[in-house]
Formats: structure tokens, C-alpha cells, sequence
């Protein structure tokens, strides 16, 4: 309650820009030409995103406690970028952006904000790819243990059924989590239901042909069609075994890469990695980011980022650096409104 009287009052005169606001199937069209990174599908929920745009693409954002963040790159050209930053910017003073690239932070290093470090994303490039090696004798564990122990893993695109074995697998995870009765938001996909025959639900079904464990694929989207997946959501019932996990992102991974496409991404592995940044960074929300992923009290009671990073570990594929923008003095302020777009705080 508290938090949401602090909400409202900082975000008294916030400034809104209605006129940029495009509709969804423009932001669909968007998405089809430039929808390679890991949010990118992200960006269509209306339900808590917003969208500034024109006919050169668009920038998704939310705003709390006074700040507009921006999630992800822009959905354009990379050619287009700096001009739709300065139009948003003008339009809302101040913004932050959540989980860019390397290559949206030099374009706001130079229009000066600061740059943190946030984390990476894990990129499997998959022609070519196989788990053979040492280096993945852990993931082979896990599917041979699977398939010893009775357990199947199948893919499915009923909506009614996965829709049913989501909310059921759901209500059961949830039960167990450190945040009980709200899905994490922003800078995550939820449990929204069924999300579209372009999504990819896998199951990992044991020997009473019950569905404990699921992981949700969204499409990576390039010049029209889609060139790989990215893990977008990933649950398991507490009575199943911790191999379903790897072993249902190991089987998707190889059909992914049976079916030619180009790449999956693991999605962010938040406040992990020592990267360097294309500028300046925030001298406090550096630091307090770096705290925040070695802190065991933030990852018991918050966040799980080592457990996250640990995971994504195990697949050893190429790390992509991931970054936090923000106007000079306004670092901390912005992450924690993020967190509060997030639902974490």
C-alpha cells in the first residue's frame, strides 16, 4: 500500500505522448523486420507496454514512480535509432533503457547517458551445433536420466491444452517462489496463457503421463521471418526432477537447429559478467548492481540472479553484454522504478 502511495505521488505531472502511440499490428510489422533480440516479442503486450513510433519503427516502454523506461533496442533500423532516442527524449525528458545492447548503448553514450552493465544474454548459434564433449556431459546427464526414468518430452500446439497445463503447472511453481502471488513483468515474460501458434511450448511429461515442467519459446524475428527462439518462460513442478529443465531446453535446442534455423537465446542472466561499456557508466548504480548480484540476501528474498546465471552456464554458448541507461543523477531511481515495473519490489 505504501508503495503504491509513493508510486502515485512521484508520478504526479509525468508526461505522456499519446500521439506517438502506433497500433498493434504496425508494432507486429515492426517486430517481423527487427525482432532479433531476446525481448523483442516482449514488446507486443499492451497489457503493460506502451509504444512510441512512427513509420520508422517504435521504442516499448512503461513508466513508474516518475520514470519512462524503454525496453530493449528500438524496433527499427539501426540507421533509425538515433533519431527516434531524440524524439523520445524530447517527449519525456529524462528515460532510461532497460536490457540494450551494446549497440543502442554507443548510440546513447554519445547523446549522454550513462551505460551500466546489466548482465548478458547467452546466444546458442546452432548450425553446427551439437552437445557432444565434455563441456556438456551435464546436459547429457540430465536427458539420459529423463529417458531411464520414464520421462518423455513432447512439444505441443493445442491451446486448449497448453493453455490448461500452464495454469496448472503454474499455480503449483508459484507456491514455492520468493514473489507468491504475482508473475515478475518487464523485464520477463510471464504466464500469460497461450501466446500464438509463432510460440513453442515443450513438456516434460513423467511415467504417469503427467506435464511437470514446461518451457515457453518466443520467435527471433529477421527480415520477415523467424530465425530462432528464445527461452521466455521456464517452470517445473517442485516434485520433478531438476533435470527436466536442461533437458527440455537440450531437446528444443536440437530441434531448432534440425529445422535450419539460425539461433537461440537463453534469455538475461541479470547483474552477471564484467563487461565494459560503450561510454561512461553510473558511478553508484554500477557498484549497487554488482552488490546486488554477489548479495545472498537479495538472491533469497528478491531475485535468484546467481541461480540464473548458473543455468545458462551449463550451455556454454557465446554471451552477449546487456545494458542500463540512464541520464546522468538518475541511475538508481530509474532501476528502482524498473524493479517496480518488474514486480520485484
Amino acid at each position: 500500500m505504501a508503495a503504491r502511495i509513493v508510486d502515485q505521488l512521484l508520478s504526479i505531472g509525468q508526461k505522456q505522448a499519446p500521439q506517438w502511440e502506433i497500433s498493434a499490428e504496425d508494432a507486429f510489422r515492426h517486430v517481423r523486420k527487427h525482432g532479433e533480440f531476446s525481448l523483442a516479442w516482449k514488446t507486443l503486450e499492451r497489457r503493460e507496454l506502451a509504444t512510441f513510433g512512427d513509420e520508422r519503427g517504435f521504442i516499448a516502454y512503461a513508466q513508474k514512480m516518475g520514470s519512462t523506461v524503454a525496453l530493449g533496442d528500438p524496433l527499427a533500423p539501426v540507421e533509425e535509432w538515433s533519431g527516434l532516442v531524440g524524439d523520445f527524449r524530447n517527449a519525456f525528458g529524462n528515460p532510461a533503457f532497460a536490457q540494450i545492447s551494446e549497440t543502442m548503448g554507443a548510440v546513447l553514450s554519445t547523446k549522454g547517458w550513462r551505460v551500466t552493465p546489466f548482465g548478458y544474454d547467452t546466444v546458442i548459434d546452432l548450425p553446427g551445433w551439437d552437445f557432444a564433449g565434455k563441456n556438456w556431459e551435464g546436459i547429457r546427464q540430465a536427458s539420459n536420466w529423463m529417458e531411464r526414468n520414464g520421462f518423455s518430452i513432447k512439444e505441443s500446439t493445442d491451446p486448449a491444452e497448453v493453455s490448461s497445463a500452464l495454469d496448472d503447472i503454474t499455480q503449483q511453481w508459484r507456491a514455492d517462489k520468493l514473489v507468491k502471488k504475482r508473475e515478475m513483468e518487464f523485464l520477463n515474460r510471464g504466464h500469460t496463457g497461450f501466446g500464438g501458434p509463432q510460440v513453442r511450448y515443450f513438456f516434460a511429461i513423467d511415467e504417469h503421463r503427467r506435464k511437470v515442467g514446461v518451457v515457453a519459446f518466443d520467435p527471433l524475428w529477421k527480415d520477415g521471418r523467424i530465425v530462432g527462439y528464445v527461452t521466455a518462460m521456464k517452470r517445473k513442478l517442485d516434485e520433478a526432477t531438476a533435470y527436466a529443465e536442461p533437458a527440455i531446453t537440450r531437446h528444443a535446442i536440437e530441434i531448432f537447429r534440425d529445422e535450419g534455423l539460425q539461433k537461440v537465446r537463453l534469455g538475461l542472466s541479470p547483474l552477471a559478467g564484467s563487461h565494459r561499456t560503450p561510454g561512461r557508466a553510473s558511478l553508484i548504480l554500477g557498484p549497487f548492481l554488482r552488490f546486488a548480484h554477489n548479495s545472498a540476501l537479495i538472491n533469497s528474498k528478491i531475485l535468484n540472479t546467481k541461480g540464473m546465471t548458473h543455468f545458462k552456464k551449463r550451455f556454454r554458448g557465446r554471451e552477449e553484454p546487456l545494458y542500463f541507461a540512464t541520464r546522468p543523477g538518475r541511475g538508481v531511481l530509474d532501476f528502482i522504478a524498473a524493479l517496480r515495473l518488474s514486480k520485484l519490489v
